[in-house]
């Protein structure tokens, strides 16, 4: 048994024995108490921890560093690592210098109350993503031994958090702006809404890729953005995401006439493009960058508004997209991951099963893809169920 002595400052200390280091050194732990008997409960405490395998010495370190642990070990693309970064640092501020071995649930929970208040507070999904993060962090202070419980396990999100906005497919109307409205992002947004690729997998895609005989696209790519900067990596998504998918008849003469336009040489040049290249290159040939992407999407989107926006109310028409005196955006503008979601919900609404659809979406776990049908039964449902009503009250009258 340690003996307790008693400091200058009226306090009882207990040096707990841990055994030696490599050279043989004696590791020991001070623990303190204002009376004998709180001293020598902590010390028990400390046993109690070291026989359970708990590494005592490793339990100063802070939040923060276990987090870069944590961060640093993480093999996955850089969008999802910039997520991570991205959750993390809602907690560092609070968290990042305490020892993580200090932290309890209360203080994840106040700072998870906290994000779901203020001028801008975050989504149910978002809200979640953080948890999920702190909680990977404690755990890894737990699978090395440092302390044995996970305190984001107990953590609620309040259920006054908004639900994520819902992904909605793309209307009747915007899908035939898709396919009558002539733009440089017109092809990327037909093979994303008829073939469901990712734009990633998209700007990947070389012709080589494409079988216009069989009437195929072989996905087994796909690019990421480090630093606004296109970077291929050498498979898709996820495992799932290596796939073959069908070109539908609509999309087959198109494509054609697409890879021909492309293949004639530039105005001004005898260079001939290079066979097999990619299917959507930018201006130069090359991938597009985060902002080229950006910019091209804005350019779709603004001109789409001017093609099909009812600019009646307005007092003068808008003459382009440069008008000076601005041009207000009077249609329902999508974005590029809106035309992944309407090629799922042509699948369904086609009868095509759920094993097929996980298939064809590279969906890494059948629950994805199942969740996206059942969505749309349910909004099929209360559909019918508003038909049913019209016709009751017809009957009715």
């Amino acid at each position: 048994m340690s003996k307790i002595k008693q400091r200058a400052d009226g306090r009882y200390t207990v040096n707990v024995y841990l055994g030696t280091d490599s050279s043989g050194k004696e590791l020991r732990k001070a623990v303190y108490g204002k009376t004998q008997k709180e001293a020598r409960e902590k010390a028990e405490q400390i046993r109690a921890l070291h026989t359970r395998g708990i590494d005592i010495a490793a339990q100063k370190d802070s939040f923060r560093h276990w987090y870069e642990l944590w961060i640093s070990g993480k093999d996955c693309g850089a969008g999802q690592i910039a997520s991570y970064k991205a959750c993390a640092a809602k907690l560092l501020p609070e968290l990042g210098d305490m020892e993580i071995v200090k932290i309890r649930t209360a203080d994840l929970q106040r700072i998870i109350t906290e994000l779901n208040t203020g001028d801008s507070p975050l989504s149910r999904s978002t809200l979640s993503r953080v948890r999920m993060t702190a909680r990977q962090i404690f755990q890894l202070a737990i699978d090395n031994r440092v302390m044995d419980y996970n305190p984001a396990d107990a953590v609620k999100i309040p259920k006054t958090a908004a639900a994520p906005k819902e992904r909605t497919a793309l209307t009747d109307e915007q899908i035939a702006w898709v396919n009558e409205y002539n733009h440089p992002a017109q092809p990327a947004a037909k093979i994303m809404m008829y073939c469901g690729l990712r734009r990633g997998e998209l700007l990947a895609l070389r012709w080589s890729d494409v079988d216009l005989k069989n009437r195929t696209i072989s996905i087994n790519k796909a690019v990421e953005m480090v630093n606004g900067k296109p970077k291929v990596k050498d498979s898709p998504k996820s495992d799932a995401g290596f796939r073959t998918v069908p070109i539908p008849n609509t999309l087959i003469e198109y494509l054609t006439q697409y890879q021909k336009q492309q293949q004639k040489p530039k105005s001004g040049s005898n260079r001939l493009p290079e066979i097999g290249g990619l299917v959507f290159p930018n201006a130069s040939g090359r991938m597009y960058t985060s902002k080229q992407w950006e910019r091209l999407w804005d350019s779709y989107m603004l001109e789409l508004n001017l093609a099909y926006g009812d600019f009646g109310h307005a007092m003068q028409q808008p003459r382009s997209k440069y008008d000076p005196r601005g041009v207000p955006i009077v249609i329902e503008t999508f974005t590029a991951h809106q035309l992944r979601h309407t090629y799922a919900t042509l699948l369904y609404e086609a009868g095509v099963d759920v094993l097929t659809a996980q298939h064809l979406l590279g969906h890494a776990k059948p629950q994805t893809t199942l969740d996206i049908y059942t969505h749309l039964r349910e909004k099929e449902a209360d559909t019918q169920i508003e038909k049913f009503n019209d016709y009751l009250n017809r009957a009715k009258a």
